[in-house]
């Protein structure tokens, strides 16, 4: 109430000053000589001159100057205005009361807080107490990535902020003088830069806060008075630049697991004011400078709810882009990786971790999941590493994507053509294994190489080795068909070697032992010691080929779109890889896209 009044009676105050300035207000002498007004409208035309030369150059910071046109009344106008001119000395000690006041509360106070209601005590933030158990994938950010996701989210509100169309502002005052009707309109707010942020994260949620930032507004004033006094309206309009200095925001939020991705919800966001600096321009603007510092709290409230708005939209807009994120990746028409997360992030003061199950699927067929039996520790990074991410995959997520493949028989190969193709007809072995030629003369040939079980990869320090039990079936062309003759049992020793192809994970493996083991013959038992050497060459030169060539394609790492992973280097460890990387955020949010899941 304390506010209102001291706008309607400052106006009031600058009408009847222009009144006065106008001539419009007068007393004639019944003798004829000068009026009391007239006389008294010359001191104030010097009053108003002086306020002139120094009102061009005025600027409004949390306390206005002191008064440029005093009330210096003549008596006899005081005794023939008396009410008038109480109420003109009221409305003047009123409006210094309600800056004393705003200034004692802008010096003392800190950001206004606004709570988000219906949020309770258990939107809280995991902080070093649970264990992400299942996760065969965990992402963790160190405070350098921490920093970079602050520095992209501040910049990316502060463009959702700017260019800013705040709503107009009018008022209508009465006062003894007649009613004033006011307007500020056609406000835009434009060109946000910040000098600091900070990032805090906390037991309550994780706070982002910009601070020392800086922008601009360009908005129209105008002003309308009318009154049984004067036969027509007064009114004046103009322009008026603000710049906004030392305004600090921030805003507080949870991560929850929800549904099998994350959820973003606000707690808490504030924004301060600190300093105004206000120009007018048009009509006479050197005399309606107090017209401003009546205004000057509706424009601050204008300000920071329409910016606290704004945050508020873009965290709904994350929120709903993370909650589209697929659970699923698709890898082939075979298999997808489960990407879910499988509970809230984990936090502490430096870091950030998440964990996703990373469990390959089948998308032809539902399977029940296994039990998990794998835990990564929250909190894995590269030794001696400043890099911005770490990705832990364990070698579960590695041997999942083998037993999928395996389950649907795609892990088979017929080489029925080779360079060497003297390879592929029973002369060629007609010394290593004779009753195969003397059965089948320079027949054609082929060989059938398919996995007995799924292949195990195990992840150690010194790196990755693969274990692959596999049979090869040899298979001799008739006049119709292959018939199968002989069948060997292999394992398959190979070193593999694990790489990075944008935001996906590739490997690549060589051979390194073959053992070998006659399972069964229709021609009779062989020494198979004297094929190793031939079927080495087939596996290597034909086999790990092929299998590089599936690998090299990887799998998306579950990376958010619109963040590229850059300067990567891989790390072993016993039972995972670590990923360490710097990330690139390309800007703007990818629409989520996935046929599975």
């Amino acid at each position: 109430m304390g506010e209102s009044v001291g706008v309607a009676d400052t106006v009031c105050l600058l009408l009847f000053s222009s009144l006065l300035f106008l001539g419009t207000v007068d007393r004639v002498n019944t003798s004829g000589t000068s009026t009391v007004a007239e006389n008294h409208n010359h001191r104030v035309l010097k009053l108003l001159e002086a306020g002139k030369e120094h009102g061009e150059s005025i600027r409004v910071s949390d306390k206005p100057p002191q008064s440029h046109f005093p009330m210096v009344l003549d008596q006899q106008l005081r005794n023939d205005h008396s009410v008038v001119s109480r109420r003109l000395l009221q409305a003047e000690k009123k409006l210094k009361s309600t800056e004393e006041q705003e200034e004692s509360w802008r010096v003392d106070s800190d950001l206004k807080l606004e709570k988000i209601p219906e949020l309770n005590s258990h939107n809280t933030l995991k902080y070093l107490t649970n264990n992400s158990e299942g996760a065969g994938i965990l992402v963790t950010l160190s405070e350098a990535g921490i920093t970079y996701v602050k520095e992209v989210l501040v910049n990316e509100i502060l463009t959702e902020i700017t260019p800013l169309s705040l709503p107009d502002i009018h008022s209508q005052v009465a006062c003894p003088i007649g009613r004033v009707d006011t307007a500020i309109t056609h406000i835009e707010l434009s060109g946000a830069n910040f000098s600091h942020s900070d990032v805090d994260l906390g037991k309550t949620g994780i706070t982002v806060i910009a601070e020392d930032i800086k922008t601009k507004i360009h908005l129209h004033w105008e002003y309308k008075y009318a009154s049984s006094y004067i036969p027509l309206p007064i009114s004046d309009a103009g322009w008026a630049d603000i710049e906004v200095i030392g305004m600090q925001a921030h805003v507080t939020f949870t991560l929850q697991a929800h549904n099998g991705t994350l959820r973003l919800i606000v707690v808490e966001r504030g924004t301060h004011i600190e300093y105004l600096d206000i120009q007018l321009y048009g009509g006479a603007s050197w005399l309606y400078q107090w017209f401003v510092y009546a205004f000057d709290h509706k424009i601050r409230v204008a300000i920071e709810s329409a910016i606290s708005s704004t945050i508020v939209s873009g965290a709904t807009k994350l929120d709903t882009f993370l909650l589209k994120l697929p659970r699923h990746l698709p890898i082939d028409d075979i298999s997808a990786i489960d990407v879910t997360v499988v509970e809230d992030p984990f936090v502490s003061p430096t870091f950030l971790s998440v964990g996703a199950k990373g469990e390959f699927v089948s998308v032809k067929k539902s399977t029940v999941p296994p039990q998990a039996d794998h835990s990564l520790t929250p909190g894995l990074f590269c030794s001696e590493s400043m890099k911005m991410i770490t990705i832990a995959l364990c070698d579960y997520v590695i041997n999942s994507a083998a037993k999928v493949y395996y389950e649907a028989r795609s892990l088979e190969l017929l080489v029925d053509e080779l360079p060497q193709d003297w390879l592929l007809n029973t002369a060629f072995w007609k010394w290593l294994i004779p009753q195969l030629y003397r059965e089948y003369p320079n027949h054609d040939m082929a060989f059938n190489f398919s996995v007995s079980a799924a292949p195990q990869v195990e992840l150690t320090r010194n790196g990755a080795k693969a274990l692959a039990a596999t049979e090869m079936t040899v298979l001799v062309k008739t006049n119709t068909d292959f018939v199968p003759v002989a069948c060997l049992s292999m394992t398959l020793s190979m070193d593999a070697l694990a790489g990075l192809d944008g935001n996906n994970i590739t490997a690549e493996v060589t051979l390194d032992a073959v053992t070998l083991e006659l399972k069964w013959s229709q021609i009779g038992k062989f020494p198979v010691q004297l094929m190793q050497s031939t079927v080495r060459m087939v596996v290597s030169k034909v086999i790990i080929p092929i299998l590089n060539h599936s690998l090299k394609r990887g799998f998306p790492l579950p990376v958010v779109p619109a963040i590229h992973l850059q300067n990567a280097d891989l790390r072993y460890d016993d039972g995972y890889i670590l990923i360490c990387s710097d990330v690139y955020y390309k800007g703007g949010y990818i629409k989520p896209s996935a046929t599975f899941g």
